[in-house]
């Protein structure tokens, strides 16, 4: 099994080795910093969690991280509306004329959603679908984009598949922390997909592998949480 845990800005391994590593997942680096291998024999003093009543403010990926492919052209459309929502969808938009106001998404997500205790973004891709009391409905992530658009931006709806909608989203997907997927500090991944997972080596194999699969919408995990055991759904794009 291996463990998850937050360091500083790098990948740990504890037990019989301790080594320092580059961050290779897009999806959990943002929450962890730092992953452990499970052995019976401790050579050097394991590495402890921080105090659980220690406040972790989680720290979104920098710009020049996004991946130079699909999803990342997406990604960087989607930055770019969020910040210059009127211009390119405002009431004299380049590419549509949505918004009712020349209001832009910034206004209220400060520094494009990632600012923390600012309507960031951190959690809003692992939060949906998500029933909505006003609506009496569940929505996806794309339908409450549009509830922004109507109320705030006291403007009309995007279609749910347009090439502007996808790429806020994506955006949006990109500056979420896994946490909101329900994972834990101290949790111990037990199986990925259905799959157990024994070694550091295999969880870097399988999450390189997920991550790099751009058809993969979701995957499961199964955790050790303390005498519990968790299964957690992590959605992708």
């Amino acid at each position: 099994m291996a463990k998850i845990f937050r360091m500083k800005s790098t990948f740990r391994i504890t037990g019989k080795y301790n080594l320092k590593m580059l961050a290779f997942f897009t999806i959990i680096l943002p929450l962890i910093a730092g992953m452990a291998c499970n052995s019976s024999t401790n050579d050097t003093k394991p590495v402890s969690a921080p105090a659980k009543d220690t406040a972790v403010i989680f720290s979104p990926p920098d710009t020049s991280t996004i991946p130079h492919n699909e999803f990342g052209e997406m990604v960087r459309y989607g930055r770019e509306l969020v910040v210059n929502t009127a211009y390119y969808i405002g009431p004299k938009g380049t590419v549509g004329k949505y918004l009712g106001n020349k209001m832009n998404c910034a206004n209220c997500h400060v520094d494009a959603g990632t600012r923390p205790f600012a309507f960031n973004y951190f959690s809003a891709h692992a939060r949906y679908p998500q029933y909505r009391g006003r609506e009496n409905q569940v929505l996806t992530l794309a339908q409450r984009v549009n509830n922004c658009i109507e109320r705030p931006h006291s403007g009309t709806p995007m279609p749910l598949d347009s090439k502007e909608m996808v790429a806020i989203v994506s955006y949006i997907k990109s500056n979420s922390a896994i946490d909101g997927s329900g994972l834990m500090p101290d949790d111990w991944i037990k199986e990925i997909d259905g799959n157990a997972v024994d070694s550091f080596a295999e969880v870097v194999k399988k999450l390189t592998a997920i991550e790099n699969d751009l058809k993969r919408k979701e995957f499961v995990l199964l955790v050790s949480r303390g005498t519990e055991t968790a299964v957690l759904r992590v959605k992708l794009h």
